[in-house]
């Protein structure tokens, strides 16, 4: 077993993303590692520890990464002792202050993606880090591109960030791209997010699209920045009597296996979980073994389905 009797640390936030951190957990323990799992707060509104004391028979913890605290975790005991650590999900900003106290203590990192982090070990002791991560730019571009050869113009893009950053946000830089690529502006009224408790939940997707079709800007088209705001894209859209996608056609990420079972089915980028999960662990056994850095990105496909079409009339609503 290529991490037999490794000791890994499993760390995973509040983000759609954390669902596949289970996988990612089954796949540690099958390579023959002992794998200890710390939640955040954020992570337990998506996942419960039951799941993972299950696959791994190990300890939960679920008040670790005290946000408050970032720098607590070199100083507890686990951090200490294990021999590398997985982080399977953050948000964009990411808690850089607690990577950068665990690569300082010299443990090997596993990220899901890019980060503001030397890759290489330092003098003064810093451990490896590597990062695989998704290209979501490029699967924003193929998203935007597909409504583009329906015929839609008039483009809007919801997520839970206010307002969405191009630097920090690969979706909606993918989003701004293909739209001046098509040679449109980026109008600011076809664009909604906030900071909300519900961020990144089916209740931001209702609500945002809620607010994004009183502003009747024409919009015929939506990208949602994941499969569950889409949904609540989709409630808000039914309860306006507005048909999807003979009205407006919405196009999502992640592919999550509900997306398939929308009325109507979602067109979504699928975003290959599994197969970060196991490179990710892959990455971990490869940057301690060569002694340097590692990053890797993985590519996204289109999944077409009922929720897209071309538009009903130039202009739309």
């Amino acid at each position: 077993m290529m991490l037999g009797g490794k000791r890994i640390l499993l760390g995973v936030t509040g983000s759609v993303a954390a669902y596949k951190a289970v996988q990612l957990a089954s796949d540690l323990v099958k390579s023959g590692a002992l794998v200890d799992v710390a939640l955040t707060r954020g992570a337990l509104e998506f996942l419960t520890p039951l799941a993972f004391r299950a696959l791994t028979h190990r300890q939960v913890l679920t008040s670790m990464f005290d946000p408050n605290q970032p720098e607590a975790l070199e100083h507890v005991t686990l951090a200490r002792e294990v021999d590398g650590v997985v982080v399977a999900a953050y948000p964009p900003v990411g808690p850089l202050r607690m990577l950068q106290a665990v690569r300082h203590a010299g443990i090997p990192l596993a990220l899901a993606r890019e980060v503001d982090l030397p890759m290489e070990p330092s003098d003064d002791g810093g451990g490896l880090v590597a990062s695989v991560e998704v290209d979501f730019a490029a699967g924003a571009r193929m998203a935007v591109r597909h409504l583009l050869e329906l015929g839609h113009r008039r483009i809007a893009f919801l997520c839970g960030a206010n307002p969405p950053d191009r630097t920090r946000n690969p979706r909606y830089r993918g989003y701004c791209d293909a739209l001046q690529a098509a040679g449109l502006e980026v109008d600011p009224a076809l664009v909604f997010g906030r900071n909300a408790e519900e961020s990144d939940s089916a209740l931001q997707g209702y609500h945002g699209m809620r607010e994004l079709w009183a502003r009747r800007t024409g919009m015929t088209a939506v990208v949602a920045y994941n499969d569950l705001i889409a949904m609540g894209v989709l409630a808000a859209l039914h309860e306006a009597k507005v048909s999807v996608p003979g009205d407006v056609s919405v196009v999502s990420f992640d592919d999550i296996p509900l997306s398939a079972f929308t009325t109507p089915p979602l067109t979504t980028v699928h975003i290959p979980a599994y197969e970060q999960g196991v490179r990710l662990v892959n990455a971990l056994t490869a940057v301690s073994r060569q002694r340097r850095g590692l990053r890797d990105v993985l590519a996204t496909r289109l999944v077409v389905r009922g929720s897209t079409a071309p538009p009903a009339a130039p202009g739309g609503s």
